[in-house]
């Protein structure tokens, strides 16, 4: 992911969830981000599609339930290089 790329992920992330960047761990999800229910989750993934111009399929969004499988589904809409 370029830095761009992953700096604007983080920041909306952050802001969604109301979190620090610092919380944005690979690994961390729901059980670890106070905020991460699942408003916030759908929330997410609207701003990212909106803001990487993609979209997710309903299997994709269910699978994204870390800060790594989201990075992971938006490498598998290429907008990672």
């Amino acid at each position: 992911m370029t830095n761009e790329n992953l700096q604007k992920l983080e920041e909306l992330l952050a802001d969604t969830l109301s979190c620090s960047k610092s919380d944005l761990k690979n690994e961390n999800g729901p059980d670890q981000i106070v905020n991460w229910d699942s408003i916030t989750h759908m929330e997410m993934i609207s701003k990212i599609e909106e803001n990487f111009d993609i979209e997710f399929d309903v299997d994709e969004i269910n699978e994204m339930d870390t800060v790594a499988k989201i990075k992971d589904a938006l490498k598998k809409q290429e907008v990672v290089l």
